[in-house]
């Protein structure tokens, strides 16, 4: 009994001083209503079927006349989460009486330190876009969704986002991690520019549309030099769950990674 009582303090240890696990989603839930009422309930039992620990969510409203019926979506979500659990909502834009944005969720496991959102100006774009980032006490997880109409105003978002992550970096010290719907095939220039600076942990898995996909625009990054890692276990798109059918919970599929982090 004891010797099994020393391994359990051991392992806690290692978990605070040195490597640790992190199991990370990027899913564009396309406002909960893409193809149902409301999927909100769907997708948080569907995190929870993967252990997920942060989670960044692409096209969120909140508080909404137009759709939704006023109702925060991401605090909605948070909720159907449980206790402990921690979301920030990063407004790209107004909408119908609300906002509308992006938003980085972080479980229990995690101490969250501060919280902001990196504006991402339009440009010649669809519309203004911004990453939802959180600071833990263990690292920095940011969300982003970047404009799908016109590549150079990709570019500059994913430029300007970089950026401001690296800032966070070298003021934190801590891993830098980053997802989202990235609107940007993996021959692009704007993937040419992020694998300069990031390294593209998620396999490139077709992610959209969630019916017969056939591109790959969702990733998982880790910022270059910010930490050591490994994935570990299965990685990429999710299309199957035991309850849940992410082929009409979203027009996206979700994309799951698991690392193992050392600091």
């Amino acid at each position: 009994m004891k010797k099994v009582f020393l391994l359990i303090t051991l392992f806690s240890l290692l978990e605070i001083w040195g490597s640790y696990n992190v199991t990370i989603v990027s899913y564009n839930v396309g406002v909960f209503n893409k193809y149902v009422p409301n999927s909100c309930a769907e997708v948080a039992e569907m995190m929870q079927e993967v252990r997920a620990d942060v989670i960044g969510l692409c096209e969120l409203d909140s508080c909404s006349i137009v759709r939704n019926d006023r109702r925060d979506q991401l605090k909605e979500f948070v909720g159907e989460m449980g206790d402990g659990w921690f979301g920030h909502f990063g407004r790209a834009m107004g909408f119908g009486g609300g906002g509308y944005g992006v938003g980085a969720v972080t479980s229990p496991r995690f101490k969250v330190v501060d919280h902001y959102t990196i504006a991402l100006p339009k440009g010649n774009g669809s519309e203004p876009r911004a990453a939802a980032v959180v600071e833990t006490d263990r690292f920095v997880f940011a969300c982003a969704h970047l404009d799908f109409a016109d590549e150079p105003s990709r570019l500059r978002q994913a430029e300007i986002l970089t950026a401001e992550l690296l800032e966070s970096r070298n003021k934190t010290g801590k891993p830098v991690i980053l997802c989202g719907d990235l609107n940007a095939a993996p021959d692009s220039r704007t993937l040419d520019f992020l694998r300069e600076w990031w390294d593209v942990v998620s396999p490139y898995d077709l992610s959209f549309p969630s019916v017969s996909p056939r591109a790959c625009i969702d990733y998982i990054m880790v910022l270059k030099g910010s930490c050591e890692y490994r994935v570990v276990g299965r990685a990429g798109v999710r299309s199957k769950f035991k309850f849940g059918d992410p082929k009409t919970a979203s027009d996206h599929l979700p994309v799951v990674v698991k690392l193992r982090l050392h600091q």
